[in-house]
């Protein structure tokens, strides 16, 4: 279940039905409950469009083939370790 408290446009809401996911989307302004209602009801527009670009995604190696063969994860490259900016 996606619980979203501040629907706005409905975008998360809208993911969780292509993602055949329960939602609620929850928002102060009707003119945004309206919005997301009406994107909603389009959908399958949507999904369309999120086939299309998923159908361009290859995926070469995953995370597990590239940590155990010492590929780069994403937290080192080239030996360098990347630090938060917030530290």
């Amino acid at each position: 279940m996606v619980l979203d408290p501040y629907v706005g446009s409905g975008t998360t809401c809208l993911a969780a039905k292509l993602l055949g996911v329960n939602y609620i989307g929850i928002d102060i302004s009707e003119e945004y409950v309206k919005d997301a209602e009406n994107r909603l009801k389009n959908h399958l527009n949507y999904k369309k469009i999120v086939d299309e670009e998923i159908s361009k995604h290859i995926v070469e190696r995953t995370f597990k083939d590239r940590k155990n063969n010492n590929g780069n994860t994403g937290k080192y490259r080239n030996g360098i370790v990347f630090q938060s900016e917030l530290l």
